[in-house]
């Protein structure tokens, strides 16, 4: 059976993010658990349905998301706090408990808040998760983000008594921490570019990075990738409507043709045109010149891609050994021969000397 996936909205739709169910396997649309943050006085915007905190250096404060149980028995619950980054698609992405190594994020958001890694709660009934928030002692400017990920023990219930597949889905609530108003300038970054091996894809990753304190919405990205001299693409991509987190470094993946049905890497020079734009009227370019080695090339491709090889050498060393081999069984064989004759020859003689004997006696 084919698996489905779904994002059933919960609360008030912003522009940055919402509190969301992420579904996989449905199977039956039957949602037996919820999620609702309880917002605190210090909430900078209160018609938001999850968390936007107007906070102070070194403030400790606790905030509570309530988790209704409407299931018949009790259920366990996940629960973890993540730090916001941007995907190789230009979406913010809440999912991650790590960070990348190279991380540029000074302030994680996952870094400064205390909770617990799960919880149970009785069945028809609602419980209450605390979370303790450690803001740093030194200010900032901007904003800190990332998401309260909840999702329920489904190890139970991966498939009924007709082995249908159930739902599973969970869900993630913003949280977003700042300390004054004052305005961020978004910037974008380049940072590398290079032959990859994108989920057995060939292609070229395009690492950037944002280092302001902002989210970057709205965005828009159009990226050629040029061989040699020549002025026609031999990759492009298009994004439009992306985000871009506040701190984050990330990869974009241009495909060396149709994901799933890419064509091998050629070794060359090459050079990127990429353009960049958001909805505050910012706008980047980037001209980047780059060269993809033949190991380069051939360490991705092989990789991905079944190559034939020739065979032609191996053939002709086994040839020749066969022909050793045949050559020398040929030599023992005529040997052999030889002495077989010698000693059938000596018989014939030993048996004619004693006749002669014999006859002589006689």
């Amino acid at each position: 059976m084919n698996r489905k996936n779904f994002f059933l909205l919960l609360g008030f739709l912003t522009i940055l993010f919402t509190p969301f169910i992420r579904a996989q396997a449905v199977e039956n649309n039957e949602v037996d658990y919820s999620i609702k943050a309880i917002i605190p006085e210090n909430q900078v915007n209160k018609d938001l349905s999850y968390f936007d905190l107007r906070v102070e250096p070194g403030a400790n404060q606790t905030i509570e998301v309530q988790v209704n149980n409407f299931s018949d028995k009790a259920e366990k619950y996940s629960v973890e706090v993540n730090t916001a980054q941007t995907n190789g698609n230009l979406l913010i992405d809440y999912n991650s408990i790590t960070l990348p190594e190279n991380s540029i994020n000074s302030v994680p958001i996952s870094e400064l808040i205390d909770y617990p890694e799960e919880v149970e709660i009785p069945p028809q009934k609602a419980g209450i998760i605390s979370f303790e928030i450690k803001v740093p002692d030194e200010p900032f400017t901007g904003i800190l983000l990332g998401g309260i990920h909840i999702k329920k023990d489904f190890s139970d219930e991966s498939s009924d008594d007709t082995g249908k597949i159930k739902s599973e889905y969970d869900y993630i609530l913003g949280l977003r921490l700042s300390e004054n108003d004052e305005s961020v300038t978004p910037n974008i970054e380049f940072s590398t570019v290079a032959a990859s091996n994108i989920s057995n894809n060939a292609g070229v990753t395009v690492q950037l990075k944002n280092p302001t304190a902002t989210t970057i919405k709205g965005v828009s990205m159009t990226g050629n990738i040029y061989l040699g001299d020549s002025d026609t693409p031999v990759i492009s991509r298009e994004i439009e409507n992306g985000s871009i987190a506040p701190q984050s470094i990330f990869d974009l993946f241009f495909f060396n043709g149709q994901t799933g049905g890419t064509q091998p890497l050629e070794a060359g020079d090459y050079h990127l045109e990429m353009e960049i734009r958001d909805n505050a009227d910012n706008h980047w370019e980037f001209n980047e010149a780059f060269k993809i080695s033949a190991r380069e090339a051939q360490k991705v491709n092989n990789q991905i891609f079944t190559t034939e090889q020739d065979n032609t050498m191996l053939y002709i060393v086994i040839g020749i050994l066969c022909a050793l081999v045949v050559g020398l069984l040929i030599i023992w064989f005529i040997k052999k021969e030889q002495k077989r004759r010698q000693k059938e020859k000596r018989k014939v003689q030993k048996a004619k000397t004693q006749k002669s004997k014999k006859r002589k006696k006689e």
